[in-house]
């Protein structure tokens, strides 16, 4: 806050950006910069290079704010079989591009089964005439699997395992529930 008090208030001339994904933060921080125009709380750094591009390349930041919520429905909206993302089945092409970093497997794995897709908002990436680019982020969850051969002591019932134990004093706390 002692920069933001300290720099100059145009946007010209200076931006003061804060990265945090600490929602309390988040709620905190905007109170108190909500009337400072060249202040902007963002949750990831992806959003700082969208920032960056837009005032790097001709395009009027508040068009690329009003607009940004319009390209994610137009690009992804759930249930929308006339979304850019369904109807141009991007994920098929997706898995077509990137089959061997969809099948990777981790050092050791033996099997890998792929999930649910987290689709990211659309982010300014560059103006080129008359047509803006934006990139958006889909990122897949995935589990591998490792094959393990079983433990001899694996399906074994409470009275097997107690007739595996040293009789002990502990043991003794075993027998009265195998038995």
């Amino acid at each position: 806050m002692q920069l933001v008090k300290s720099s100059p208030k145009t946007p010209q001339y200076c931006r003061v950006v804060f990265v945090t994904g600490d929602e309390l933060l988040s709620t905190d921080l905007s109170g108190k910069v909500q009337a400072v125009s060249n202040v902007k709380l963002y949750k990831d750094i992806e959003d700082v290079k969208s920032l960056i591009n837009t005032l790097t390349s001709q395009v009027k930041e508040e068009l690329i704010e009003k607009i940004k919520d319009k390209v994610f429905r137009y690009f992804f909206e759930k249930d929308d079989n006339d979304c850019l993302y369904t109807k141009e089945k991007i994920y098929k092409k997706i898995e077509e591009r990137y089959a061997d970093k969809l099948a990777e497997l981790p050092p050791n794995g033996d099997n890998r089964k792929n999930g649910t897709r987290y689709i990211s908002a659309p982010r300014f990436f560059s103006k080129k005439g008359q047509r803006i680019t934006w990139k958006t982020r889909i990122d897949v969850v995935s589990k591998a699997f490792k094959k393990i051969k079983p433990s001899p002591t694996i399906g074994l019932g409470l009275a097997e395992l107690y007739a595996m134990q040293p009789k002990s004093e502990s043991s003794e706390g075993l027998k009265g529930i195998a038995g």
